[in-house]
């Protein structure tokens, strides 16, 4: 963006409130994030987890023929999925807030983009990797199971 001053005090103000509103979008991501989508995650590894163990209590089966450390890989990547999500949202909200800061005192259009975007870009990836992996796993580990009867 090029570095622009918004002069008009009615495009500051609509500026400031676009900021605003992009600060306080990523703060409700930020919670929104690790309570919907990897909770649904971690509670379905969980339950194919708990029936892993309920199999194995039968005595039926062999413990080696049961798909535990999948259906406990699909857990471990869902919690670091959350925690990666949750620090792209942080991240992105303490950039927007940076930029609100900056552009009260400089009002420049510059600053309506996120200073931190490549670091929060790459915690995205890296936290949408890691629930794409964990469903697979969930999937997979199901399969498995499934196919065993």
């Amino acid at each position: 963006m090029p570095e622009v001053d918004v002069t008009n005090a009615e495009q500051v103000e609509n500026c400031r409130k676009m900021l605003i509103r992009a600060y306080e979008t990523e703060f409700q991501a930020t919670e929104t994030w690790g309570l919907e989508v990897t909770k649904t995650l971690f509670l379905l590894n969980a339950a194919g987890l708990t029936g892993v163990f309920a199999l194995v209590t039968t005595g039926s089966i062999l413990r080696s023929e049961l798909p535990f450390m999948l259906f406990a890989l699909g857990i471990a990547l869902a919690v670091i999925s959350m925690a990666l999500g949750r620090y792209m949202h942080s991240f992105a909200a303490t950039g927007w807030l940076d930029s609100i800061e900056k552009f009260d005192v400089a009002p420049k259009v510059s600053l309506l983009t996120l200073p931190n975007l490549k670091t929060v870009n790459l915690l995205q990836v890296l936290s949408m990797i890691c629930a794409y992996v964990s469903g697979a796993v969930c999937i997979w580990a199901g399969l498995k199971l499934y196919l065993h009867f």
